[in-house]
């Protein structure tokens, strides 16, 4: 019962001491009122600061937004000044007259940070040989690039200067769906138009850029769309390196705020990274706007940087605060030494509690760490696994039941030996410890080779890592067999072997039938054209209509070979998924596959977006519509775009009036080469319903024909939902 009166009388003891140490409540008034009296004071003169600051701040951020608009304008009237060149010169203009053109407006110095000005001119399908024989007169090298499946080309046919823009010479914007949707909406227009986020070929830093388009049209400007696209005759262009751009338009030694611009999802330029000079991880002060910008929207986030933080700083709430700070710490100094002899007395009176109490510890220590051996040992007894206790020169100390079996070496003869004898390290010259040999601690190391007692290896991974027993440092190492393993891993790099010959093949395949088969076919077709041209009125009708049939299953198996190539390389060449707009994606197909003074399309509002690349969403609903619009046999048709969606999946069913499809081919018409009418009667490859299936499957989707009710056929999408907001959330 002693030492329970003992710690009531120390306890008793030390909370005298502490009372009598403690300051007393009015001493804290004091000091209390005049922290409170710096804090207004401190507080009202942040206030007024933080105002005067967000004031500037938003200046600086209008000024930016402002110079960029201004800067776009004064592109816009250049690429309208070399429209009102053409248009001068009776609607085309030849190379040597762009260069003049080129030369007289001074790009490096009246418009910095553009890439150059060019002319793309519009060429039809059946005008392309003449106007390629037209520009290789001036330049014999002059060629269209690359091959795409649109039916109109739209070659960049001049660009100035030629030295730094040589690799778009020649480039068909129509190849990519972000130039190409963005000359068309151009066209359409009539006005100035920029395009999504592209990597200049001419940019070798691959960095963001866009394309300003400026339209002109044969004969001079017109009012309805219809008459656009009848009368359309190119486009003057201009290319842009964002980031050229910006350094052009925002001379960054002139302004204290940096900023970021991005276009639907996709950062143009940024210049709020860490590697930026004037960054400030820690703004105070930042904003985001969207703005309109000829077809596009970006967003402008702009924020504070440091500079802007020096010039708006000023350092006056912050002197009174210390000033208060230094006063009230003064007070509560002064209290504090009238109170430092009782001070001293609690302070023994701790000191002392604590040497009781590390006492008892020391002796629970004791205890544990005893408890904590049994149970080590019990733990490496019963281990799965190899396990092996050493000490820092490798000598065994402890092993295992499954150690003994690994290595074909009793207990004892184990407890004789050294790690480095049993698992030998590679590649080790023995200046360090051993262990080093066996790379980082608590790491696992593979493609090892231990010492079996009858003279083989065994494949094993060994793990090392460090502890300590009773104040000694030892070394645990769990040992592996991987034999089976080993096994299981030749056998997959021989199955990954296979696939990859199987790949090879099929790049070889596509490249004979984009190359080698078309070849031949391109001489039949041009002998069988200047055949007809040449002796067309001499030959009998008979002989006429066997030579156009000729051209015409010549042009299907060119068909057949574009469809093939392309169903070859879907999955292997597509961009990344996004967020697509499926109603914007919807209209764009309508204008181009649709003939709408023959056919009603009814699209039910609030189109959902779809997760997938806008290239495979393109494919899908072009094809759609083209089928119904091609097979339907009635010379007006409905055609009816419905959607809904749950949790998991975004169903958008497309309905036509025609013919229909039996249901019994709902799967045949899935496969390649595959069409329910004659070729002779409805031109067509037998891919297209092909291309989606394996587009959409690749991306988690699937399409299905639907059973009829009544005329026309149902096909019905379905793709995966990934919605935007969880995806923000995760």
């Amino acid at each position: 019962m002693q030492p329970d009166a003992d710690g009531q009388d120390l306890e008793l003891q030390r909370s005298t001491l502490i009372n009598a140490g403690r300051l007393h409540w009015f001493h804290w008034l004091i000091v209390s009122l005049s922290l409170l009296l710096t804090l207004g004071a401190w507080y009202f003169a942040k206030a007024q600061l933080e105002e005067k600051v967000r004031i500037q701040f938003e200046h600086a951020a209008g000024q930016v937004l402002e110079l960029i608009s201004e800067r776009m304008q004064k592109y816009e009237d250049g690429l309208w000044g070399g429209v009102g060149a053409i248009q001068t010169l009776g609607g085309e203009i030849d190379h040597r007259g762009w260069l003049t053109f080129a030369d007289s407006l001074s790009i490096d110095v009246k418009y910095p940070g553009i890439n150059g000005i060019g002319v793309i001119y519009y060429v039809p399908p059946a005008q392309r040989d003449a106007f390629l024989a037209k520009q290789r007169l001036s330049r014999s090298d002059f060629d269209i690039h690359p091959a795409h499946g649109e039916s109109d080309h739209l070659p960049i046919t001049f660009i100035e200067p030629v030295a730094i823009n040589r690799e778009a010479v020649g480039l068909d914007i129509a190849h990519e769906t972000n130039r190409y949707l963005a000359a068309q909406k151009a066209r359409d227009s009539g006005a100035a138009q920029i395009t999504g986020p592209i990597f200049l070929v001419q940019n070798a830093e691959h960095t963001p850029g866009f394309l300003f388009y400026a339209p002109f049209y044969r004969g001079g400007t017109y009012a309805t769309r219809a008459e656009r696209r009848q009368h359309f005759a190119g486009m003057v262009y201009a290319p842009f390196v964002v980031k050229k751009l910006m350094q052009g338009v925002l001379a960054k030694q002139k302004r204290n705020v940096g900023v970021q611009i991005v276009d639907d999802g996709v950062k143009l330029y940024d210049e709020l990274v860490p590697s930026e000079e004037n960054f400030d991880p820690q703004a105070a002060h930042r904003t985001y706007v969207e703005l309109p910008f000829y077809g596009r929207t970006w967003g402008f986030d702009i924020w504070s940087g440091k500079s802007f933080n020096t010039i708006a700083g000023s350092r006056q709430p912050l002197t009174i605060l210390i000033a208060g700070i230094f006063i009230d710490a003064m007070l509560l100094a002064l209290f504090v030494s009238l109170s430092r002899a009782n001070r001293n007395a609690l302070n023994y009176a701790e000191r002392a509690t604590a040497r009781l109490r590390e006492t008892a510890a020391h002796e629970r220590e004791l205890e544990a760490r005893v408890q904590a051996e049994k149970r080590f040992h019990q733990v490496v007894a019963c281990a799965p696994s190899a396990m092996l206790l050493a000490r820092v020169d490798g000598s065994i100390v402890l092993a295992n039941a499954e150690a003994t079996c690994l290595f074909g070496h009793g207990e004892q003869a184990l407890l004789s030996m050294r790690f480095q004898a049993l698992i030998p390290a590679r590649d080790f010259a023995g200046q360090g410890p051993w262990w080093e040999a066996y790379g980082d601690e608590s790491a696992v190391h593979a493609e090892l080779q231990a010492q079996h007692r009858d003279g083989r290896s065994v494949p094993v991974e060994v793990g090392i890592n460090r502890i300590e027993i009773d104040g000694e440092p030892l070394l645990l190492a769990v040992v592996v067999d991987v034999t089976e393993r080993e096994r299981a891993k030749r056998s997959l790099a021989e199955h990954a072997a296979e696939l990859a010959r199987s790949n090879e093949e099929l790049d070889k395949f596509a490249y004979v039938a984009s190359h080698d088969l078309k070849a031949p076919l391109r001489g039949i077709q041009n002998l069988a054209t200047f055949i007809s041209e040449d002796a067309g009125e001499l030959l009998p009708a008979e002989a006429r209509n066997d030579l156009d049939l000729l051209l015409g299953r010549a042009r299907r198996m060119e068909a057949l070979l574009d469809g093939l190539l392309q169903y070859s390389r879907i999955g292997r060449r597509e961009s990344e998924p996004e967020y697509v707009a499926t109603a914007e994606v919807v209209n764009d197909v309508i204008e181009l596959c649709v003939p709408l003074d023959r056919f009603q399309v009814d699209v039910q509002p609030g189109l959902p977006e779809i997760h997938a690349p806008q290239a495979v969403v393109h494919l899908v609903f072009r094809n759609l519509l083209a089928n119904a619009v091609k097979h339907h046999d009635r010379e007006h048709g409905v055609i009816v775009i419905e959607w809904r969606a749950d949790e998991e999946h975004v169903v958008v069913t497309v309905r036509d009036d025609g013919p229909g499809i039996p249901f019994e081919h709902r799967d045949r018409v899935f496969q390649l080469f595959q069409t329910l009418q004659s070729r002779d009667e409805v031109e067509g490859s037998g891919l297209g319903l092909a291309l989606i299936k394996k587009g959409m499957e690749l991306h988690g989707g699937r399409i299905e024909l639907c059973p009829a009710q009544g005329r026309g056929a149902t096909f019905r999408q379905i793709w995966p939902r990934r919605d935007r907001r969880a995806r923000r959330a995760a």
